[in-house]
């Protein structure tokens, strides 16, 4: 039931904002604007209920696949197949290489191997990208170590590791190996699921497992509330001008969910592909590219992330305030890139491979068509993409009420994402 979309009363809540262009006087941005119905109100409730109720409703039914209990197993209990490793590989790839420039002992280093195979029972022997000894029991119930604010990964970067490989299980739908460690009463994941880099409490929150679900959630909404107003496509022949891409809450969506800068990368990496949007186009603690021209929004990285330009800009400009926009190569890109080395250039076969490589020239963009979700040529990408959101907010309220024994607030959540996207 996690991936199964739910039904909910979208073209009710969508029909209470209109489409409304920038006014540069007032300063208001493009966005979806309030009609000021006198039903406003009362459905707004209705569907932050009804969106609330289904988050817990399809959480219930996703846990009810699993037995209630399982044994306490030993420490040395394989949790983890091969056939698991093969499918989250990809993704504990990119989490692995974001974390790689950190200075660790636990072969964060660059350069690991790809071995789903993996056998090998002392550490010092392996290289492996997921390996074995990390796939047990007692490596995935790692405890998180109490540090300060300058020796976190002197002693959490083996913790760390592990409770990457654990989020990697839970967003990519593997939810057994983790469930299996529920009946352990002694050992808990609520330090790693609100983890911070320092124990003091005064460091950023970017490391929280939090933003696994604000931004499945925050995207998940938005896009489902613009597939309902058809005029703000540019592809649509109701369109008229308006688009969709500069609104505030299409805008803001776009670099909440895609940002990087922060110690784990996992929240976003899941968005960026879709998007299409290159790692450090948008930064947690982002710099004006143009610094003269926007002095007035701030000079420290906070004052210009709460006066981001959001719904003020050309989507091109939007795209490019932080860094220079870049393309993003889509797999259809790949073979005619090839094949143009190969007859343009006359090269071989052997420095083709070597150039593609040297570039780092692979696919990273799912929508055929970039930068517009809403073409109809990406609609399937679009739903599978929907879907996906829809599961990792799903599989957080399983693991939360599993693992830490608790029922997140969702009427709340929901409520805040709306108004983020429509205030």
């Amino acid at each position: 039931m996690a991936d199964q979309l739910p039904d909910l009363p979208w073209s009710t809540l969508a029909s209470h904002f209109t489409y409304t262009p920038r006014n540069p006087s007032s300063k208001t941005p493009t966005n979806l604007v309030s009609l000021s119905k006198p039903t406003q109100d009362a459905d707004v409730r209705a569907f932050v209920t009804a969106c609330a109720d289904a988050i817990t409703h399809h959480a219930t039914l996703e846990l009810a696949k699993y037995p209630e209990t399982y044994p306490v197993l030993p420490d040395s209990e394989v949790l983890i197949s091969d056939a698991v490793v093969r499918k989250i590989s990809p993704l504990f790839r990119q989490v692995h290489d974001s974390l790689a420039p950190f200075d660790s002992t636990n072969r964060w280093a660059a350069g690991v191997v790809d071995n789903p195979e993996c056998r090998h029972l002392e550490t010092d022997e392996c290289a492996c990208l997921i390996p074995y000894a990390d796939r047990t029991a007692g490596a995935l119930m790692v405890e998180k170590q109490e540090n300060d604010c300058r020796n976190f990964w002197e002693v959490n970067d083996v913790g760390l590791r592990r409770w990457e490989l654990v989020r990697v299980l839970l967003v990519q739908g593997e939810l057994e190996p983790i469930l299996r460690l529920r009946e352990h009463e002694w050992f808990s994941y609520c330090d790693w699921w609100d983890l911070r880099l320092c124990d003091c409490g005064s460091g950023d929150d970017d490391s929280s497992s939090n933003k696994l679900y604000e931004r499945a959630l925050l995207s998940f909404l938005c896009l489902s509330v613009l597939r309902h107003h058809p005029e703000t496509w540019p592809s649509s022949s109701s369109a008229g001008g308006a688009d969709y891409r500069l609104t505030k809450m299409y805008q803001r969506t776009l670099r909440e969910a895609t940002k990087t800068g922060e110690t784990a990368w996992l929240p976003s990496l899941m968005h960026r592909p879709f998007y299409g949007i290159s790692e450090d186009q948008f930064s947690a603690y982002p710099r004006a590219r143009d610094a003269a021209r926007w002095a007035h929004l701030g000079s420290d990285y906070w004052e210009l992330d709460r006066n981001y330009p959001e719904g003020q800009l050309s989507y091109d400009e939007f795209l490019s305030f932080e860094k220079e926009n870049v393309y993003v190569p889509h797999k259809e890109d790949i073979p005619q890139v090839r094949q143009t080395l190969f007859t343009a250039g006359n090269l071989p076969t052997e420095l083709v491979d070597q150039i593609m490589e040297m570039a780092e020239y692979v696919p990273r963009r799912r929508l055929n068509v970039a930068h517009d979700p809403f073409h109809p040529d990406n609609e399937t990408e679009l739903d599978a993409y929907l879907a996906e959101c829809w599961a990792v907010v799903v599989r957080c309220e399983v693991f939360a009420r599993a693992m830490l024994d608790e029922e997140l607030d969702w009427h709340a959540r929901v409520k805040y994402r709306l108004w983020l996207l429509l205030n």
